[in-house]
């Protein structure tokens, strides 16, 4: 009886044992999905996450390249344009002395700076606000000085059209012509040298950055 008892005793540490091991495969079968699903979950969320990452730097180094190319036909631009106003204009404007006026006329053309009239909205991507700032402040000045120029040629037809006419009544107006335009030599003179201080600030600044960006 003892024996018997003892056999059905086995039988049930056997059946316990397997019960166990089954739970326990059970279980690692368990973890196995759940770190499956766990390595799904983060692959599902990470790819896209990884390929905007991606896109973001590709669209980064774009807009970067697309800046420095930008700044770099600004500067050929104004160099250009800093040298032709040197080689045909400035001497005009410069040996003018006290109370003597610009006698000659000078054209520019209307398109003196398309690249910065076309472009011009790049200004607003560069991160460099002192960069930005002296771009639109020495543009601004040339301009400015074009339109100047503009006003002292006008001066001088009419200062012409008078010397021509042998009316007496234009002999006060012919004078109040020359005051003008001496006073107006004056303002030519002051663009002139702010223009200068700003061109070489600007050239200063952009090949900085451009050296840097390299």
């Amino acid at each position: 009886m003892m024996q018997d008892c003892s056999f059905l005793v086995d039988i049930y540490h056997s059946a316990a044992t397997f019960c166990t091991l089954a739970d326990d495969d059970a279980k690692i079968t368990d973890w196995i999905q759940s770190i499956g699903t766990i390595f799904a979950l983060a692959i599902a969320i990470g790819a896209p996450l990884l390929q905007n990452w991606h896109n973001r730097k590709e669209d980064d180094r774009k807009q970067e390249a697309e800046i420095k190319s930008f700044l770099r036909a600004i500067r050929a631009e104004v160099m250009g344009a800093w040298e032709n106003y040197n080689l045909m204009v400035r001497n005009g404007v410069q040996l003018v002395k006290p109370g003597e006026y610009v006698s000659s006329t000078f054209q520019f053309s209307e398109r003196s700076f398309s690249i910065y009239d076309s472009s011009g909205v790049q200004v607003g991507k560069i991160l460099d606000a002192e960069l930005q700032r002296l771009i639109v402040n020495t543009y601004g000045l040339a301009k400015s000085l074009i339109a100047s120029t503009q006003i002292n040629n006008e001066m001088l037809r009419k200062l012409e059209a008078s010397e021509n006419s042998q009316s007496s009544s234009l002999i006060a107006p012919r004078a109040d012509i020359r005051k003008k335009l001496i006073d107006y030599a004056y303002t030519l003179k002051a663009i002139d040298a702010a223009l200068e201080m700003s061109v070489n600030n600007l050239i200063e600044r952009l090949d900085r950055n451009l050296t840097q960006s390299s």
